[in-house]
């Protein structure tokens, strides 16, 4: 893919696409296999990957007058 006229944010942009696009269909195809298979092959490979995918702060919203807060690294924090 080459540079679009010079606009690099723009050539950023079409090759994030192509590649997000290439890999949901290598994902349709073979994502439940290869799952599996790392799971099964490479369990500290698939826990990272895992965890990696869980976001590492949760906001807690309070509801009927609770009082809300964060769930982060260091713990619960309220705000």
């Amino acid at each position: 893919m080459s540079n679009l006229g010079g606009n690099a944010q723009r050539t950023r942009h079409m090759f994030n696409k192509a590649f997000l696009e290439a890999l949901a269909d290598h994902f349709r195809r073979e994502g439940p296999k290869v799952i599996e298979r790392v799971a099964k092959n490479q369990p500290a490979a698939y826990s990272k990957i895992c965890a990696l995918l869980v976001p590492k702060c949760f906001k807690i919203e309070g509801t009927h007058g609770a009082k809300g807060g964060s769930l982060c690294p260091g713990g619960l924090q309220s705000q």
